[in-house]
């Protein structure tokens, strides 16, 4: 699969590090533009680059808003941050994309958003 498949598509946080997510506010994954990334880590609102050659992918560095929010969505939300700047490879399956480390392990795994999701 190539860069373009990702491009323009958006992605909603189902299960960080294998213990969910929390539903509200949610941790939000976009691919606005070639060779970027935006999103929502809950709290903050956050873009960077993203390197994406076949399977392999790499984003980052992140910068992000500095709003401060509840303590469980600020953990939830650094932890979010590092897997995507830890992530190596990406996989489509069906609606859901899952992002793993340069061992394999699963860090994220995210479901589609249509257009009309905010």
């Amino acid at each position: 699969m190539s860069e373009q498949t990702l491009t323009g598509t958006r992605w909603q946080a189902e299960d960080l590090d294998g213990g969910g997510t929390m539903h509200n506010p949610q941790a939000t994954l976009e691919f606005p533009q070639e060779g970027g990334v935006a999103g929502s880590g809950g709290c903050n609102r956050y873009f960077g680059s993203a390197d994406i050659d076949g399977p392999r992918i790499q984003m980052g560095p992140l910068a992000s808003t500095r709003r401060a929010c509840a303590p469980a969505v600020m953990a939830q939300e650094g932890r979010f941050f590092g897997a995507l700047e830890r992530a190596r490879t990406w996989q489509l399956v069906a609606d859901k994309l899952l992002l793993r480390d340069e061992g394999g392990a699963p860090l994220l795994q995210l479901q589609a958003l249509g257009d009309d999701d905010p």
